[in-house]
């Protein structure tokens, strides 16, 4: 295979990175150690490929740490020549053992990297005897609720990008061949991932379209430390990077922790965040549509399977109601749990208006077209502030896209899913009182724990005398762009 020989300019990275013109200070080497990185190791993979054998004993590691600010939250370190074996990472050393750098990978869960100090000498003869595999460049980030796609596609995938971007310089689609996505992440460790009991291993199995999304940019497979295609080996990675930053875009948690994240991190940077939006769009060739502001416009409303709950019931009447106003085009029900990655981008992109309630899918509203309106029906009481699933995403990535927030407390229009319930013993422990509080209402009874008994598995109907203003409002708003709140919160 031929070689690619590629000539740079430092001053474009320096200027990018806002290097050029800086003093000469710590900041300024900080600059030139990411500049010679980037120069430097393109070559330094040439002919680091050309070798076919790898003696553990002469590796040194080596590290520098590219952000700090003497905070774990935020420190980020470019790691060289580090080893990974039997799902754990090892610093090599030879003389006095190192002091490492404390390094956050998720901050909801308070988890850090856990990169273990081995000198040369205590190299077991196993490790020595082995097949050795070698990863020129590598980002280590942790999944954070891993197998939900909101999380996933504005979260995680996110995180991965965000690190090659800024401190490997892999921004795009056509400069991502060598680098390796590795997870941090264990089986059963926090949240959702330790109830479902599921392997934390490859998304192709338990989230495709994660899959999908991430390989537009690695097209190499992602590996997890614990990942079963190591076992048996000992993998070099020649530089790897870790660490959260000062950047930061996750869902920040509800209010009693959510000014402390935003104490901590910073707004992620929107140029970043709009080449990640549009590389995505590009690699799986959706054009978001264009209209006229002024109508007539397609409204989609997109709805949950039953069994997950947050579905909604009477769907088809209204879509008959959205399609009887005269500003609508198209009304149609969307149901995304067995689209492709690409098929539901395409059902965002292409419609104008899109209804939806809290779930997985509000992440897809990175694909919606400029102009557009993300309509939110919500009923859940989630921290206190019902729309932050959806407006931080529309405000951290500067989405071109107008937002509704609707919000009901009233519970008539619940419609819990029986059949979970009445056959459980508990249910006939019950009161009288409280088993009609929960048929009637959906309201989970107090004295007596009824497993999967949670708003979050309750189903509702959309109450159209709520709706309909609130789509006039939208439809308006596609004229001039403006966000509004319908339930006495504050406008964005």
């Amino acid at each position: 295979m031929g070689s690619m020989i590629h000539t740079v300019d430092i001053r474009d990275f320096g200027s990018t990175f806002g290097c050029i013109g800086k003093p000469r200070t710590t900041i300024a080497a900080t600059c030139a150690l990411l500049i010679a990185t980037v120069v430097l190791t393109p070559v330094y993979l040439v002919l680091s490929q050309r070798q076919q054998k790898v003696d553990l004993r002469r590796l040194a590691s080596s590290y520098q740490c590219v952000h700090e600010d003497g905070r774990a939250e935020t420190r980020i370190c470019l790691f060289n020549d580090i080893i990974l074996h039997q799902g754990r990472l090892s610093y090599i050393y030879s003389g006095r053992v190192p002091e490492l750098p404390d390094i956050m990978t998720n901050w909801h869960h308070d988890l850090h990297l856990d990169l273990v100090p081995l000198a040369a000498s205590d190299l077991s003869s196993d490790m020595l005897s082995i097949e050795v595999q070698q990863y020129a460049r590598a980002t280590l980030t942790h999944r954070q609720w891993h197998l939900n796609y909101y999380h996933s596609i504005a979260e995680s995938i996110w995180d991965v990008y965000n690190l090659a971007c800024m401190y490997f310089q892999l921004c795009n689609l056509h400069t991502r061949e060598d680098i390796i996505p590795m997870f941090l992440d264990r089986p059963g460790v926090a949240g959702w991932d330790a109830r479902l009991g599921v392997s934390q291993g490859g998304w192709r199995q338990v989230l495709p379209p994660a899959a999908e999304a991430l390989q537009c940019f690695y097209p190499k497979p992602a590996l997890w430390v614990a990942d079963p295609m190591l076992h048996g080996k000992v993998v070099v990675i020649k530089t790897a990077v870790a660490g959260i930053g000062p950047h930061n875009r996750k869902w920040p948690g509800p209010p009693e922790t959510a000014d402390r994240f935003r104490s901590v991190y910073q707004h992620v940077d929107t140029r970043i965040t709009t080449q990640y939006r549009e590389g995505l769009l590009q690699c799986l060739g959706v054009q978001p549509a264009q209209f006229n502001p002024a109508g007539p416009y397609k409204v989609t409303i997109v709805n949950r399977e039953y069994h997950a709950g947050r579905h909604i019931v009477n769907t088809e009447d209204i879509a008959r109601e959205v399609n009887a106003m005269e500003q609508v085009s198209n009304c149609s029900v969307a149901q995304l749990e067995d689209l492709t990655f690409k098929q539901q981008m395409v059902v965002y992109a292409e419609s104008q208006v899109v209804i939806m309630t809290h779930g997985a899918a509000l992440g897809n509203v990175l694909f919606m077209s400029p102009g557009s309106v993300a309509l939110f029906y919500n009923w859940l009481k989630i921290g206190g502030a019902p729309h932050t699933w959806v407006t931080d995403v529309i405000q951290d990535f500067a989405l071109p896209v107008n937002f509704v927030g609707l919000s009901t407390k009233d519970r008539r229009f619940i419609y819990p899913q029986k059949e979970r319930y009445v056959f459980q013993p508990q249910y006939g422990l019950l009161p009288a009182d409280e088993k009609r509080a929960l048929l009637e209402e959906g309201i989970c009874p107090s004295s007596s724990q009824l497993q999967g008994c949670e708003d979050l598995k309750m189903n509702f109907a959309i109450d159209w005398n709520l709706l309909r203003p609130a789509l006039s409002m939208a439809f308006l708003d596609m004229q001039e762009r403006h966000s509004h709140i319908l339930d006495g919160l504050d406008n964005i």
